[in-house]
């Protein structure tokens, strides 16, 4: 799916400030993904690669490539200063190919979606975003797009900045899982969590973020408790079943085990708490089989983005930051990699 290649863009971009992915890198993406994200503008093609992993043996050593020729008939080669007997390595020329992560575009994307702006303004050159004021249930909040929110100037840059700390109520999204504990009274959420693809144009899960809002604000969905996860706990060590009348749980996680209620896993609505939310209603359908292939009749009631807002919910539940979920193919459909049933009261 072209989301998860969008998902690495986003922590690439978050990790490095030279985010660069090669055409090994491109060439394992699903299929269309990388014309999708170069059409919404998200990614652009760079200068080719000057040094590359040199193919011509198992030795793996970074060889620069001189290119030769002109036109149709240019290629790129490889002169090997290990071995004598190597004989110049060819190199096609699409080997080479670099692809640079643009990160003023996706802010003025965002601007669209989040902010309720035209265009997003630069607040700290490359790092931070003002994409504009918007509306939520919790009330109305500055929108701001951080990146290296984890860098070592990321306080400075970032919470330091000024308009930020002007701000009476400030929504920063980072790109990436960072939950950097420098920003008092402001609202931090992921980015990489929130994106959606919905047919090949970009979308953010407004849902989500008004669930995070709410959270912060004691309001609307409960915030339910935090699993005792033992540390360097898996997903493939969770186990979750569902009664069939669909109002308890037992939890397992790491040898530690809970009953719970959906309330308690933040599934329900904190002003009616017998009320589920949809992450409720999506855990009990992938339950009676342990997940939903397309042809399942549960297939039709279960959406993209209500699967994303799940994991979400799962990873604050349980504390661990993996994806909960499988990748996605049309064989195996929607499929933890919990261990995921359900039981009948006794």
């Amino acid at each position: 799916m072209s989301l998860e290649a969008l998902k690495q863009i986003l922590r690439r971009a978050d990790a490095s400030a030279a985010a660069l992915f090669n055409a090994d890198e491109v060439a394992a993406w699903p299929e269309g993904s990388l014309e999708t994200l170069t059409a919404l503008g998200l990614l652009r093609e760079d200068a080719p690669a000057k040094v590359i992993t040199c193919p011509g043996c198992d030795m793996q050593c970074l060889k620069e490539v001189e290119l030769v020729g002109e036109g149709q008939g240019a290629r790129g080669l490889i002169i090997c200063d290990q071995r004598e007997d190597m004989e110049p390595i060819e190199v096609p020329l699409e080997n080479l190919r670099r692809w640079s992560v643009d990160v003023r575009v996706l802010a003025n994307s965002l601007a669209l979606l989040v902010g309720e702006s035209r265009q997003a303004e630069e607040m700290a050159q490359g790092r931070l975003w003002w994409l504009g004021r918007a509306t939520f249930r919790a009330g109305r909040s500055d929108v701001f797009l951080a990146r290296g929110a984890s860098w070592r100037d990321g306080a400075p840059v970032i919470a330091g900045n000024p308009r930020l700390q002007q701000c009476a109520r400030a929504l920063v999204l980072t790109l990436s899982d960072t939950r950097p504990d420098w920003l008092p009274g402001m609202v931090c959420l992921s980015l990489a969590r929130l994106v959606l693809l919905e047919r090949g144009r970009l979308s953010v899960d407004r849902e989500c973020i008004e669930n995070g809002l709410a959270r912060r604000a004691g309001r609307s969905v409960h915030a339910g408790h935090r699993f005792p996860t033992p540390p360097g706990t898996s997903w493939e060590q969770v186990a979750i079943t569902i009664t069939v009348d669909g109002d308890a749980a037992q939890v397992t996680a790491g040898g530690i085990t809970e009953a719970v209620t959906p309330d308690q896993m933040g599934m329900a609505y904190a002003r009616n708490p017998a009320k589920f939310t949809k992450d409720w209603g999506v855990l009990f359908l992938l339950s009676k089989n342990g997940r939903v292939r397309p042809e399942d009749p549960e297939a039709r009631l279960i959406t993209p983005k209500q699967v994303e807002r799940l994991k979400i919910t799962l990873r604050e539940f349980f504390g661990i930051d993996d994806d909960p979920f499988k990748s996605y193919h049309h064989a195996g459909g929607y499929e933890p990699r919990f261990a995921l049933t359900q039981i009948r009261p006794r």
